[in-house]
């Protein structure tokens, strides 16, 4: 007998940040993954390579330019 199992879609997602604390927040809200911060260097910024779910991210973008200003 076969089980049906649903396979949930990621997409890899890589943010040019300042602050990274706003980063951890907003994905944590929508069950994203960070596994990767790389400070850019000569600058104070950061680039957060994450994981977040498909069926989560819509709207991900206006929280992340309303949670930096950007």
């Amino acid at each position: 007998m076969l089980k049906e199992t649903i396979k949930n879609g990621y997409y890899y997602v890589a943010v040019l940040i300042s602050v990274i604390g706003n980063i951890y927040s907003i994905l944590n809200c929508r069950r994203g993954h960070i596994f990767e911060e790389c400070p850019l260097a000569g600058t104070s910024m950061f680039v957060a390579k994450a994981y977040l779910p498909v069926n989560k991210s819509f709207g991900f973008t206006s929280d992340l330019r309303g949670s930096t200003g950007s």
